[in-house]
């Protein structure tokens, strides 16, 4: 699955300064998030023990305030350098396989058609980048923002409480690795089938006088519809293991916040955790459920990556059969037809 991360590398290193300073500000948001539910939580126990005044409420509230203004600035900076990032190297691909077509004889063009070579310049490039904006984002949260709140959960509230309630977790990682395999595997006949679909758009536009000419109108419309039909059962079949995803993450979130009841009640009774601890650990619990989300997403994201840049470096690998001169004419072409 993450495969698809080393063979982008050099794109990585390229931009290294730039996914630096996105990284850190996802990092730095995962922070202060963190900080925000012990925020709350003071300011409840405060209210209970009848404690609070109006000086400790104005300087809390004024904290929770800076630092959402922090993670407005935060969150702005590291949106432009990542997905811009991402932007460039879909136009450094498409730059390459447009001077790549360029450099290719005849018999690539027999070999590969027209609406093939536009899905690999479209859809399969869009996949990529994906792959460096919305998937780095998702692999840095999920780790950052799922590691940044779970230490919270266990060294700010209670690690009793986070070990027997975060027992279903690990589930999630045996459902990523089953299902990012199998979306990679569907997902590249998907693509396949919409290259095959173009292909037949861009044939019988090009070729509509020819077609009306000799009244196969119907025979091609049947053609194109049969073509429709395959990529619609090719991404049912994809979409019927990404569907899988969030009801999982749900199902195990909602596990989570029974047991967070069940147990947080129960620790109250003790003593062992207060009130205002346990609203800030059902305030981490909310933050949990988009990095659980993510791990899902980085799952399927990358490995439809990795069957586009397949795709395309299948393109790329291909070698012309003309082969130039060493020592080509330098001099104009002169002299008479005849």
């Amino acid at each position: 699955m993450f495969s698809i991360l080393r063979k982008l590398g050099w794109f990585f290193k390229l931009r290294w300064k730039s996914y630096t300073f996105g990284v850190f500000g996802l990092i730095a948001v995962a922070i202060l998030s963190a900080v925000t539910p012990l925020i709350l939580g003071n300011i409840i126990d405060q209210m209970v023990n009848s404690t609070l005044t109006f000086q400790s409420l104005a300087l809390q509230s004024g904290t929770i305030l800076v630092f959402a203004i922090a993670m407005y600035g935060l969150r702005y900076g590291w949106r432009v350098a990542i997905f811009g990032n991402s932007t460039l190297l879909e136009s450094i691909l498409r730059n390459r396989l447009f001077a790549h077509f360029t450099k290719m004889d005849s018999q690539f063009f027999h070999e590969y058609r027209t609406g093939d070579l536009m899905a690999h310049a479209t859809n399969d490039l869009a996949a990529l980048r994906f792959v460096a904006g919305g998937g780095i984002l998702s692999i840095t949260d999920s780790i950052f923002i799922g590691g940044t709140t779970l230490f919270s959960m266990i060294f700010f509230v209670d690690w009793k409480l986070t070990l027997f309630t975060t027992l279903p977790f690990p589930l999630l990682i045996v459902a990523a690795r089953y299902m990012g395999k199998a979306i990679n595997k569907r997902y590249r006949k998907s693509l396949e089938s919409f290259s095959q679909m173009n292909n037949r758009v861009q044939e019988s536009v090009g070729g509509m006088k020819v077609i009306k000419t000799f009244g196969e109108e119907e025979a091609h419309y049947d053609d194109f519809a049969g073509d429709i039909e395959n990529v619609v059962a090719r991404n049912k079949a994809v979409y019927q293991v990404d569907s899988a995803y969030s009801p999982i993450i749900e199902g195990i979130t909602g596990l989570t916040y029974v047991l967070t009841l069940f147990f947080g009640s129960y620790f109250i009774s003790i003593d062992r955790i207060s009130l205002g601890q346990l609203i800030a650990y059902f305030s981490y619990l909310s933050m949990m459920t988009w990095p659980l989300l993510a791990i899902g997403r980085v799952a399927n994201t990358l490995e439809r990556g990795n069957a586009s840049y397949n795709r395309v470096t299948d393109l790329l690998s291909k070698k012309s059969s003309l082969k130039e001169a060493k020592n080509p004419i330098q001099t104009p072409v002169a002299g008479d037809i005849s």
